[in-house]
């Protein structure tokens, strides 16, 4: 089976490496994790723009030689510790010098957009994962023998793959900077570009078209409404408690399962209904950044139950999903509220996600 690159370099960002970074650039988890999501594929994408060029394949190798090749075996030791900052200034200079500091600034910018960390955090971040992207590439490079070339080829048969790790919506934000240009195919591009002229001037009729319709549909409706009306189904979707009474009691050490898993949903549900507008969502932040570092611990807790116990909590995830997403999409429609929440919310979806799946 082909290398995943992205996964591969993903799995070196397991719980503990990016909890150290967390700690060490003074930023929390949750943000880290969706950052590092989002910023190894970019980066990734942005590698491939490179060797596209003349002397992009010789540039990266030349670059991947550089990176020490115990790196990645003691990043642990080396993130929050005095080293840090080293490994930091390492890969910024090795970015910008590989990039070009217009990249590298796009790429930043984005990251900080997206997990809203600030520019200082962003930037020491995109510094830390450098080396580690260039040094799994070495790792690839050295195992299979591969030149400049060959590096150069394995980057870009990773192109669909690469742009399908890239997470809901950090797309868009990297449009226009030419980064993805390399790795999205022609139909994807071309949903960033500006509406051509004679596409903008079809649309009153569409628009004249589409009204006719809604009136026609809403008059339908009305009529028949007075003729006759159907019996009302309603679904009944479990409470938090109930979803979760499986697996109450059950313990993990000093943890109490079902408790935890209560308390994080409990806590989302209440968060998210409390987002009224643009103030009341930066102001539920703290809760729903609590909930995805809640579900985190559950995921790593699944590993020590036993298998028929294992199956309980995620068939408890899938009966209370709906009325999660419910919450997550009408708190997103609320005007001015879908930018501030978005990016954990993306989060919060996938880790729900790996909790149904389990």
């Amino acid at each position: 089976m082909a290398t995943n690159l992205t996964s591969e370099i993903t799995k070196i960002f397991g719980p503990t490496i990016l909890a150290r970074i967390a700690s060490g650039l003074g930023l929390d988890k949750p943000s880290v994790e969706m950052a590092t999501s989002a910023a190894v594929p970019a980066l990734l994408a942005a590698l491939v723009s490179l060797v596209s060029k003349p002397q992009g394949p010789a540039k990266l190798s030349e670059a991947v030689a550089k990176q020490h090749p115990d790196l990645l075996s003691g990043l642990a030791n080396v993130v929050g510790s005095s080293g840090q900052k080293d490994l930091i200034d390492q890969g910024d200079n090795a970015l910008n010098s590989l990039l070009g500091g217009k990249t590298v600034s796009s790429l930043t910018n984005a990251v900080r957009q997206y997990a809203g960390i600030g520019e200082v955090g962003s930037k020491s971040l995109m510094g830390l994962l450098g080396p580690v992207v260039l040094g799994v590439l070495g790792q690839q490079q050295r195992s299979s023998g591969l030149d400049s070339s060959g590096l150069a080829r394995l980057l870009t048969s990773q192109k669909d793959t690469i742009f399908a790790a890239l997470p809901s919506g950090f797309s868009k934000v990297l449009s226009g900077t030419g980064i993805l240009d390399s790795v999205a195919g022609a139909t994807v591009r071309s949903a960033y570009r500006t509406p051509s002229r004679s596409t903008a001037s079809a649309w009153p009729w569409a628009l004249a078209a589409a009204a006719l319709l809604l009136l026609g549909g809403l008059g339908w409706s009305v009529w028949s409404g007075h003729r006759a009306e159907g019996p009302k189904m309603a679904v009944e979707t479990p409470s938090p408690a109930e979803a979760f009474q499986a697996v109450h009691g059950v313990r993990v050490g000093d943890v109490d399962l079902g408790q935890l898993a209560k308390s994080a949903v409990d806590g989302l549900q209440s968060s998210l209904r409390d987002i009224k507008d643009e103030a009341t969502a930066q102001t539920a932040m703290p809760g729903l950044t609590q909930a995805a570092s809640q579900f985190d611990q559950l995921t790593g807790l699944l590993g020590q139950l036993s298998p028929a116990t294992r199956k309980t909590l995620p068939d408890a995830f899938v009966a209370i999903r709906p009325q999660i997403d419910k919450l997550f999409d009408q708190a997103m429609a609320l005007p001015g509220v879908g930018p501030v929440i978005k990016p954990t919310v993306d989060v919060l979806r996938s880790k729900l996600d790996t909790l149904a799946t389990a």
